[in-house]
């Protein structure tokens, strides 16, 4: 699959709640691993960043096919404080063998932003990802 159309999501992009009104049509998605990184609250918020961590791994989505429009609402959501970058991932293959495919993340681009406190994605289901699209997004929602 083409990086420039795959995305790997690690944070509110991967709740359905924020997927959706962002990404008009039904993308493939699977689970994915991002290795050499690892994953933190952003300071101040309830949703994280990742940084460079060569024992470290992110488990997140990686959703395919997506286009123009795609891009343009996610790196409108996604702001100033992120930069899309193409990223090296594992999905799974067979057993015990995992496929390496490239995707693009998005990365905070200033980690002195990053608390240093891991960020949980059961934490953020159950205390933010309710109304949190609608708090951070100010352009109209994705037609499908």
């Amino acid at each position: 699959m083409n990086a420039e159309c795959s995305l790997f999501t690690y944070g509110s992009l991967m709740f359905e709640s924020v997927w959706k009104p962002l990404v008009a049509r039904p993308r493939a998605h699977m689970r994915a691993q991002l290795p050499g990184y690892r994953r933190e609250r952003v300071m101040g918020a309830s949703y994280p960043g990742i940084c460079a961590d060569a024992s470290g791994g992110v488990a997140g989505r990686v959703y395919f096919g997506l286009d123009e429009e795609d891009w343009s609402r996610l790196d409108r959501f996604e702001g100033d404080r992120y930069r899309r970058v193409a990223v090296e991932l594992l999905i799974d293959g067979v057993p015990g063998a995992p496929i390496r495919i490239t995707a693009q993340a998005y990365l905070l681009i200033d980690p002195r932003e990053l608390s240093g406190e891991p960020w949980d994605p059961e934490t953020f289901s159950r205390d933010s990802a309710q109304g949190f699209f609608e708090s951070h997004w100010s352009g109209p929602q994705a037609k499908g």
